[in-house]
């Protein structure tokens, strides 16, 4: 159970969140800002104090932080070339033999 006084809605917590399909749902920003606004309703209220409102408050939590978990994964999971290091992506590129003309014009060495 997730105490009041220790949420925090920016933050992950360790809640345990069951297993995630890899994608993210298409409505993933939407979803997530409707649970961070009920969030933000239950603590604000007189009822957050309450067995029930703890147990509402930690229910809310745990779906932030799997809708959050599933983004991550998704995000994880595209390729990027920006995320490469370059010595991998030169060893995964063509190589060419270049040569000099007269003209200063870098030519293949096949050709």
């Amino acid at each position: 159970m997730t105490s009041v006084s220790n949420l925090n809605v920016s933050t992950t917590s360790s809640a345990a969140v069951a297993p995630a399909p890899q994608a993210a749902p298409a409505n993933a920003s939407a979803e997530l800002a409707k649970y961070q606004s009920q969030l933000s309703d239950w603590i604000h209220c007189a009822s957050s104090k309450t067995s029930e409102g703890k147990a509402k408050i930690a229910e809310i939590t745990d779906k932030i932080e799997s809708i959050k978990a599933q983004v991550k994964r998704a995000e994880d999971s595209k390729p990027s070339p920006r995320n490469q290091p370059a010595e991998e992506m030169a060893a995964k590129a063509p190589q060419r033999q270049l040569r000099l003309d007269q003209l200063g014009t870098w030519l293949d060495v096949r050709a």
